[in-house]
């Protein structure tokens, strides 16, 4: 990575209004953990250019990942709002959500990242499982929890959940099936 970061410092000393060098080499960063040096590059690169999709939505994960829950919501349903087909956004969304407790709202962003194409829709169902089991939605727990799994075959963590909803709903005989090693 340290070699795209010489590119595009040169590029940018050579023409430093020219946001896309600005949010691919806030993408670097990102990529190499340096969240504060991406984060100021992703918005000096929306400062010249303010309705770039990819450079709200990397900007919105990192402040996410720095913590900055209010300003990443903002940036990231600004980019639900501008174009569709943003499935990492609604991901990410829902997690906020979830994390503030907000369960039906998360069931409905995690419906939208599902909807228009996130990368791992079983993650997605997985977690959707998650907030509808808060809810006290077992069933429709369990029925998230088996499309996950047509995602991802075996994975255990989803099978002891699932495991553990039947268990909520009395299913006694299917709750062992999915909680047996």
């Amino acid at each position: 990575f340290q070699g795209a970061l010489a590119d595009f410092n040169l590029c940018l000393k050579i023409k430093p209004d020219f946001a896309p060098a600005w949010c691919s080499r806030g993408a670097v960063k990102w990529t190499m953990k340096d969240l504060r040096g991406a984060l100021a590059d992703y918005d000096r690169g929306l400062a010249l250019v303010k309705n770039n999709p990819l450079a709200l939505k990397n900007r919105g994960a990192v402040k996410q990942e720095l913590g900055d829950l209010d300003g990443a919501l903002e940036d990231l349903q600004s980019v639900v709002k501008m174009e569709r087909g943003q499935g990492e956004a609604w991901y990410r969304i829902g997690s906020i959500h979830y994390g503030r407790k907000g369960h039906r709202t998360a069931v409905s962003d995690y419906t939208h990242a599902i909807e228009e194409g996130y990368a791992d829709p079983g993650q997605a169902f997985y977690w959707r499982s998650l907030a509808r089991y808060e809810l006290g939605d077992c069933a429709g727990t369990v029925d998230d929890i088996g499309r996950a799994l047509r995602h991802r075959p075996g994975w255990g963590l989803a099978l002891h959940f699932r495991g553990t909803a039947r268990y909520a709903m009395s299913d006694y005989a299917m709750a062992r099936y999915d909680l047996s090693p």
